[in-house]
């Protein structure tokens, strides 16, 4: 029996701290524990990588720290999601999906104990109607961006860049940019400060001005910029500068939530905290990175979010017992790396400074030293069994206790003089975020439906909670799944009836489904000559097992569930092939296109001819090309009729969570159907035809 967890630790942000609290889980696990960690995508980017990448001198992805792999590896929950509000008093925090997702409004997450490190926000100080104007934090957006700021710069008749803010970030965005337009691109940097007054650059002044110089970037130093126009800004001296394209790298300024907070902050509108990093009067609330303001302030800076970061880590079991914690002290200086974007680096401490291409290599060193801590090995050979639709008994074992019977994808049954068609469908969660497995569920059930030519409902849940001694946790979950369950049911017109709850060592989601027949449909009814669709890709087996062996990344995931939330629902392609006149349709689940293929074929398997092989998810190509298998592919194999096997790609015995709807229908029909599933937002590929032995 495992150990039930009794505490809650909720991250709230993957910066550099959050994040070396998760690996310290991740290292030393701790059972009482339930992680949750609230972060907008599947990655969080190191900004020390940035200035190398934009020079070209590594791919983007050096830059992503896969935090969703690193949560999970944990044994944690991570949410997709954004903090709106901190309710202390209460101990919850208020969190929505992010925009990319919806935004909608998510259930409260309560806290044992609660470390924020969300970042600040981009610090624009003056006014702007610039059109290409970028901050560069945060820095997920800028890169999202930087396709279209390669364009435009390319497209530009005379192109020009201004970069606003001459610290250290500054300078690097210059020095790279340079190295990534070309010469030709004017460049100006623009500071409030001169070098000299930076206590940090101080004494690499004339390495800095050096470089500056070999690059041909012109540097205005003790100016503020006070507008932002098209093709321009305009410094508080009046003098006008040239620029169809503004980065911004000014200091941050605190993000939005913060002012409907109940924390003190500092006068500058930053959390004060504790030499600890508690948030004073509020010793549960842990405050680090960009939002927080100590005692003893220091420059907000990457170094000291790791640091901070570090210090956590170190003390986390003091943290998670509410144990006295040691102050923490600040370095008050630390090694600067600026690099100049020609492969070769300045570096700075105190009165110290040196130039080179060693420093360079040692720089690269350094970044590439702290990005490998985070990077997790594959689960190849993992041998536990997938979750989701995987985990049913296999189609093999369902024949031999259930034998001569009709395998259909629903129950008919009369009401009065109506049919009505139930169904129930159960899931183990092979996903962390517990409103999405509800979402899932809802839409994996309801498919059975849409297949019988039925429409859905009414619905009933069944919502098995992970058990805990720990009331408020097993609230939290019930509450997060049955959201998604009622967002789903909302987003296709069903109605809630009713439930059940259970506390159970590992955590699931059932969902029955009911509704009237609008025309009853055979799955076995195919005819000689119907040809076969999919209303859509597959690959949901594929993406489950990869994220549980750490074979798809979670941007990837990202990408999958941006196109998954715009899906649009299958009873829109059921309606569709019903007006056309299929002969036959099921709905691809746990058996995989083959197995159900089979189901619906019969006796009559040997005679389908396959055409094309059905297209997979984009986002588990690659995965699937080195050999990525869910755990049920064997299983899915034997159940599939033999003859079905001889031209049938592994893809097509991937078991399917909430996949598409697979239809029959007469050839002469079958333009008219593909035709009509596109016209309502779907991707239908052809995958064979029943051969009429009579042709």
């Amino acid at each position: 029996m495992t150990q039930a967890p009794t505490q809650c630790l909720l991250l709230v942000g993957a910066g550099h701290a959050n994040i070396a609290v998760i690996l310290r889980l991740l290292m030393h696990p701790d059972p009482s524990v339930r992680l949750i960690v609230v972060h907008p995508q599947g990655d969080a980017l190191y900004s020390g990588m940035l200035p190398a990448v934009l020079a070209r001198d590594l791919p983007p992805e050096a830059l992503s720290i896969d935090v969703q792999a690193l949560t999970e590896r944990a044994g944690g929950w991570f949410i997709r999601g954004e903090i709106t509000r901190v309710d202390p008093d209460d101990s919850c925090v208020f969190v929505k999906r992010p925009d990319w997702m919806g935004g909608e409004s998510l259930p409260c997450l309560r806290y044992d104990h609660l470390i924020l490190n969300t970042g600040a926000e981009p610090g624009i100080p003056f006014p702007s109607t610039h059109p290409a104007l970028y901050p560069v934090k945060p820095l997920s957006r800028f890169m999202a961006q930087l396709p279209a700021i390669d364009h435009a710069l390319h497209a530009q008749r005379s192109p020009s860049l201004a970069i606003v803010g001459g610290g250290p970030a500054g300078l690097e965005l210059a020095f790279a940019a340079r190295r990534r337009y070309g010469c030709d691109l004017p460049i100006t940097l623009i500071g409030k400060r001169g070098l000299h007054e930076d206590p940090g650059l101080r004494a690499g002044r004339k390495a800095i001005e050096r470089a500056l110089t070999r690059h041909q970037i012109a540097w205005i130093p003790k100016t503020e910029i006070i507008e932002a126009t098209d093709g321009q800004v305009r410094s508080s001296d009046g003098r006008l500068f040239s620029a169809t394209m503004v980065w911004v790298a000014t200091p941050v300024q605190p993000p939005r939530w913060i002012t409907e907070t109940a924390l003190s902050r500092c006068p500058e509108g930053f959390l004060q905290v504790t030499e600890t990093f508690q948030c004073r009067g509020h010793p549960a609330i842990f405050a680090v990175g960009d939002l927080a303001s100590l005692p003893s302030p220091r420059a907000r800076s990457g170094v000291m979010a790791v640091r901070g970061g570090q210090y956590l880590a170190t003390h986390l079991e003091r943290l998670l017992q509410s144990q006295p914690l040691p102050a923490f002290r600040p370095q008050r200086r630390w090694l600067t790396l600026l690099n100049t974007g020609d492969q070769r680096a300045i570096a700075i401490r105190g009165r110290w400074s040196v130039e080179g291409a060693w420093v360079f290599r040692w720089k690269q060193w350094i970044d590439q030293r702290f990005m490998d801590r985070f990077q997790m090995q594959p689960m190849a050979n993992d041998p536990m069994h997938c979750e989701g639709c995987a985990a049913k008994l296999s189609g093999r074992a369902l024949r031999q206790t259930l034998p001569g019977q009709a395998i259909q994808d629903a129950s008919y049954f009369k009401i009065g003089s109506e049919t009505a068609a139930l169904s129930l469908d159960a899931l183990t969660h092979c996903l962390s975020d517990p409103a999405l497995m509800g979402c899932l569920a809802v839409r994996h059930a309801a498919s059975d439906l849409y297949a019988a030519g039925a429409q859905t409902g009414a619905v009933v849940n069944c919502i098995g909670v992970q058990r805990s001694s720990h009331q408020a946790l097993m609230l939290t979950e019930f509450q997060w799944v049955l959201h998604g369950i009622s967002q789903e049911v909302s987003r296709l017109g069903l109605q809630m009836a009713g439930g059940h709850t259970l506390s159970l060592e590992q955590a699931m989601v059932g969902v029955s489904v009911t509704g009237p027949v609008h025309r009853r449909i055979d799955k076995s009814n195919a005819q000689p000559g119907d040809v076969f669709w999919l209303t859509g890709p597959i690959g949901t087996g594929l993406l489950f097992a990869g994220i549980r062996q750490g074979l798809i990344s979670g941007r990837k995931v990202d990408e999958f569930f941006a196109r998954w939330i715009q899906a649009p629902p299958l009873h829109l392609a059921a309606h569709e092939a019903l007006a056309v006149g299929a002969t036959a349709m099921t709905d691809v689940t746990g058996f995989g296109v083959a197995g159900h293929l089979s189901e619906m074929l019969g006796d009559n398997a040997p005679l389908f001819e396959w055409q094309a092989q059905p297209a997979l998810y984009p986002e588990v190509i690659a995965a699937a090309r080195n050999g990525l298998r869910s755990s049920a592919v064997p299983e899915n194999w034997q159940y599939t009729h033999p003859s079905l096997r001889t031209h049938a790609s592994w893809a097509c015995y991937d078991p399917q969570t909430g996949g598409p709807l697979l239809i029959a229908i007469p050839a002469q029909r079958s333009e008219a159907l593909a035709d009509a599933l596109r016209r309502a937002g779907f991707t239908p590929q052809c995958i064979g035809h029943l051969v009429d032995p009579t042709s």
